[in-house]
């Protein structure tokens, strides 16, 4: 009897010890160099970024006054978000789980008139135009299906325009519902859940 108490022990611990390694397994980075095309490259990055950069955060609902200019522009506050939104995904800046401030921050940058602009030297205009964060634009916002492994959280990726730069920057964010399971549709997803990550990508050339 105590030897085969000790033989089950044996290949009990040593099930649990291969489940482990899987499971370990299963949560490292494949490093790759070839891709069929430039959008695999991308999601490839992507991963990486999250592998390599990921750090769980909680940040705070808008507790402001959102409104809806039209179907492009929302105001929070004293800036606005210009892009254009998916229909489905579009809760999510409405009900102020992302909005500009948590890129630009909250005070806003003194303005000139149109005079005073014409002035500038071209260094100054860039310089000028660098500063401007009273809007902030946004477009190509997308869910990222094959990083959001878990029921209680989707990833998304969007594109930031920026004034004084012709190429747009990817961005990344993360949304969480801990009560959402697989049955959970978008809508009902969005409006239960908080942003848990940020983070800047590379720059689209």
């Amino acid at each position: 009897m105590p030897f085969m108490r000790h033989l089950l022990l044996s290949i009990f611990f040593v099930l649990i010890c291969t489940f482990s390694l899987k499971a370990q397994k299963s949560d490292t980075f494949v490093v790759r160099t070839q891709f069929a095309n430039q959008g695999e490259q991308e999601d490839y990055w992507a991963e990486k970024l999250f592998y390599e950069k990921y750090k769980k955060e909680k940040y705070k609902k808008f507790a402001g006054d959102i409104t809806i200019i039209d179907k492009n522009h929302i105001r929070f506050g004293n800036k606005v978000l210009r892009g254009n939104f998916p229909p489905k995904l579009k809760a999510i800046f409405t009900q102020g789980i992302f909005y500009p401030q948590i890129i630009t921050g909250h005070s806003i940058a003194p303005k000139k008139s149109g005079e005073e602009i014409t002035k500038l030297s071209d260094v100054q205009r860039v310089f000028y135009n660098m500063t401007q964060n009273d809007t902030l634009v946004i477009g190509e916002f997308q869910e990222l299906k094959f990083l959001s492994k878990s029921p209680t959280v989707k990833r998304f990726r969007y594109w930031e325009y920026r004034k004084w730069s012709a190429n747009p920057q990817v961005y990344f964010i993360e949304l969480t519902n801990a009560a959402a399971d697989k049955f959970t549709d978008m809508e009902t997803f969005i409006r239960g859940a908080s942003l848990t990550f940020v983070k800047e990508g590379w720059i689209i050339m």
